[in-house]
């Protein structure tokens, strides 16, 4: 299984040094922050998409759903979604924050007794290549 999916203590910058380590997987941090993301902001694609119909001065963007707005419309609000997810996966899940400064980063903030453990867990790795 991969790591991502696999349930541990993580520490996440900010957070950890209020409430302690995070026992969870990766995954499920991402998807609290996605989901986090969805309940607050993506309303507002309504709102954005509703607004750009009064200023073009017309009432549905489509007919394919009589009196509903059309099939645009019932997806208004995947237009700040998907930005937001698509940003997120390649800045955060994919990008920066798997670079070799994060990491170290990460490493500097563990207790002392983990920066052990994986000291001791990286000789046996490396040990066995």
């Amino acid at each position: 299984m991969p790591d991502t999916f696999v349930v541990r203590d993580l520490y996440i910058p900010g957070l950890s040094h209020l409430i302690g380590p995070l026992h969870a997987s990766e995954f499920l941090v991402h998807c609290a922050v996605i989901a986090f993301f969805a309940g607050l902001v993506a309303p507002f694609g309504g709102f954005f998409a509703s607004g750009l119909k009064r200023a073009l001065r017309i009432k549905d963007f489509a007919d394919v759903i009589p009196g509903h707005g059309g099939l645009t419309d019932r997806f208004d609000c995947l237009l700040v979604m998907t930005m937001f997810v698509s940003v997120y996966v390649r800045e955060i899940v994919r990008g920066k924050l798997n670079s070799l400064g994060s990491v170290w980063f990460f490493i500097l903030a563990m207790r002392p007794q983990d920066q052990q453990n994986l000291y001791k867990r990286l000789g046996e790795l490396l040990a066995q290549a």
